[in-house]
């Protein structure tokens, strides 16, 4: 469920299995043989979805996954604007010359090289009400816009022109703050792609992750920004969905409900809207706070699905997963 990877040993055991149940059939039919009787129809099961509408059968909700339509109006979406928030991200190309976009996919970096391979990632803060970030944390920004290598000696005209960039990009960065519509949100994406640079990603990212936690009304922006960039520049989105699992594993240790619990839940539902978060992740999430039925779980679990349910129920490539997810919960409810 971490890695979206079947283990070897499961595949094992699943082939074995296959292979007990094909016994079983054999022997059945000379059973039925022998008894002058008929066998009884067998119906196959998909393997991609063997419980999800077994079990909303079970519990009595099997209009749930079958008709949608009649409890929700709309579809995905609440309403057309919101439609085009999520799907209507611009495409870069458009706006920005060609060479800038080539040149941004070719210099993204590895996810490894933006996040410090340090222990203290995972380092608890000394307060919880401390800080602005999303942790307490914050990614370092691992490369100088005013570095050179070791051997050359920078121009005068390299460093006016770094230190020009590096102002047009702290200018950037403060304009995000205030960037709470569709427009300016878009706006700061092809202006950054001018800007792109190693060093300039790192910056980003760490706008990105560093998110006050009374902020919460720039994570539907912060997210489209994400979106809009991905597309040429990988490495933004999974730098920061690397980082909010991390939080995510890391705040779910200390078991208390704290509003950056709800920051961190909030943001990967956005994120989860703009398909940027793999559906692995989504549902491991969702099988973590649901193995642990404890009162800050079950808020958080309230709260993702108050963000993101409809859209991961509604959309045909989660909907199974999602139907699975509420029999799930819907066992524990009942005990």
């Amino acid at each position: 469920m971490k890695s979206g990877e079947v283990f070897a040993d499961r595949e094992a055991a699943f082939q074995a299995l296959v292979k007990t149940h094909e016994k079983l059939v054999s022997n059945a039919q000379v059973l039925a043989d022998a008894l002058g009787l008929e066998m009884p129809d067998l119906p196959d099961v998909e393997p991609e979805s063997p419980n999800a509408d077994s079990m909303i059968r079970g519990i009595g909700i099997g209009s749930l996954a079958k008709s949608t339509e009649e409890f929700v109006a709309g579809g995905i979406w609440e309403d057309e604007e919101t439609k085009r928030f999520y799907e209507d991200i611009i495409d870069l190309k458009d706006r920005v010359p060609p060479t800038l976009l080539e040149d941004a996919a070719k210099s993204s970096v590895n996810v490894a090289e933006i996040r410090p391979a340090s222990p203290e990632l995972l380092r608890e803060p000394e307060k919880e009400g401390e800080g602005a970030s999303l942790d307490g944390d914050s990614i370092s920004d691992t490369s100088s816009e005013h570095s050179t290598a070791p051997e050359e000696k920078p121009s005068l005209d390299t460093t006016i022109a770094n230190k020009g960039v590096g102002q047009k990009v702290d200018i950037l960065l403060m304009k995000m703050a205030e960037a709470t519509n569709r427009d300016v949100i878009d706006g700061i994406a092809v202006e950054f792609i001018f800007l792109n640079s190693k060093a300039s990603r790192n910056r980003l990212i760490k706008k990105l992750i560093d998110i006050p936690r009374n902020r919460q009304d720039v994570l539907p922006h912060y997210s489209r920004l994400i979106a809009t960039l991905s597309r040429y520049v990988p490495d933004i989105g999974k730098a920061v969905v690397e980082e909010l699992s991390t939080d995510f594993r890391r705040l779910q240790r200390k078991k208390t409900l704290t509003d950056a619990r709800f920051l961190n839940i909030r943001y990967l539902s956005e994120l989860i809207k703009f398909r940027i978060v793999a559906q692995h992740v989504i549902f491991h999430i969702f099988k973590v706070l649901l193995d642990d039925f404890s009162h800050a779980n079950i808020e958080l679990v309230c709260q993702f699905l108050e963000s993101c349910g409809r859209f991961l129920f509604l959309s045909p490539d989660t909907n199974a997963q999602m139907a699975g997810v509420v029999a799930y919960s819907h066992s524990f409810t009942n005990e």
